[in-house]
């Protein structure tokens, strides 16, 4: 059994003052002296993404940015995109669904919704529900199809021209993400910024999402 003095819990919890906030900051140093179940995390959360993205690739720090597609189909992908925007992580590792909301939501509207929604009676209105945010077939797969289609038709000629026998030879993941992103016009794509910045995005599981879907119909 783990030994405990009284003296390692000497931090008192205090309720917010909301009285001496003036900006989110003021607040969140406020989560860090409240404790809570999140309200801790969040601060900390913050401490060590200020700290990172103060430090670069000249410091001698690489920084690393993991998540998951789902959040790029929110208003967080807003988050994402001003960091590459800065420069502020040298690496990305994410899922081939954030090639699909970012592309989809370049081009497209998605909707807020509520998880308590009937998935069929949606479905019979050719509405998808992604947690609570509501995502028409238009806004998807059908946007995806007619945009990326033409674009994979255009990489191979350019590929075919440097390797006629194999032209997606040494062409990845992070290859496929700049050739889409210099094709996107539109600052508010992520795309746009990885291919402008050349950040290398890396997707493991590229053929597990839409983008798949096209890579397979076009192959």
């Amino acid at each position: 059994m783990a030994a405990y003095s009284r003296d390692d819990f000497s931090a008192p919890v205090e309720d917010y003052d909301f009285g001496s906030v003036d900006s989110p900051r003021d607040l969140i140093d406020q989560m860090a002296r409240a404790g809570g179940f999140t309200a801790t995390k969040l601060a900390h959360a913050r401490d060590i993404l200020s700290e990172s993205m103060t430090k670069t690739n000249d410091d001698g720090v690489l920084n690393w940015l993991s998540f998951p597609a789902c959040l790029c189909a929110t208003g967080t992908r807003g988050f994402f995109l001003e960091a590459v925007k800065r420069k502020s992580f040298n690496v990305i590792i994410t899922t081939c669904g954030t090639l699909d909301h970012d592309i989809a939501r370049t081009y497209q509207d998605y909707f807020h919704g509520d998880f308590n929604l009937d998935d069929i009676a949606l479905g019979e209105e050719g509405l998808n529900r992604l947690g609570n945010v509501i995502v028409p077939n238009e806004c998807y797969g059908e946007i995806l199809e007619r945009v990326v289609l033409p674009w994979l038709d255009e990489i191979e000629e350019e590929r075919l021209a440097a390797n006629p026998d194999n032209p997606w030879l040494g062409f990845g993941s992070v290859e496929l993400c700049w050739a889409m992103g210099d094709r996107i016009e539109d600052e508010t794509s992520l795309l746009y910024w990885i291919a402008k910045h050349r950040i290398p995005m890396v997707i493991p599981g590229l053929s597990d999402g839409s983008i798949g879907a096209q890579l397979f119909m076009h192959r």
